[in-house]
């Protein structure tokens, strides 16, 4: 019993610290992307991206689509679908809104084209398949789960 009562109050410890401490590190970030280079920014951008993910208190959707838009900039793809895919992911899953996946996937679809990697290809069709089903739209999502499937089995 006191076993089990410790280890509750060190993962309590260890959760109120987390969440406390990851301010100092959203800020810094901030200031380091001010005055970022262009590419150097991106990168930032990208780690901060990651860093507030499912976390609506930092406004991690806002930021994903700088990041997106900062991607696309710079022509690189790969990371403009992966953070599009994680947002398409926080909109159906975390903040239960999957129109809004959905019209994530709409405004950056064209880039799909533009990226080969398979696991990516895979997991930004289960995301948006996700988001249609959870919109009650089954019979879109069964397409995307179906293009999700394909990518996998390659």
């Amino acid at each position: 019993m006191k076993k089990s009562m410790l280890l509750f109050v060190w993962m309590y410890a260890l959760c109120t610290f987390s969440q406390e401490d990851l301010q100092p590190q959203v800020d810094a970030l901030k200031q380091q992307i001010a005055t970022a280079s262009t590419l150097q920014k991106l990168i930032l951008l990208d780690s901060l991206t990651n860093l507030v993910m499912d976390k609506p208190e930092y406004k991690y959707d806002s930021i994903a689509r700088v990041t997106i838009d900062k991607a696309v900039e710079l022509d690189s793809f790969q990371i403009a679908v992966q953070q599009a895919a994680d947002l398409i992911y926080y909109y159906g899953s975390v903040s239960e809104s999957p129109e809004k996946g959905i019209t994530v996937y709409e405004d950056y679809k064209h880039l799909i084209a533009k990226v080969d990697d398979l696991k990516l290809l895979c997991l930004i069709y289960l995301y948006i398949g996700d988001s249609y089903s959870y919109a009650g739209k089954l019979k879109e999502s069964l397409l995307f789960y179906t293009k999700s499937e394909n990518f996998a089995l390659q």
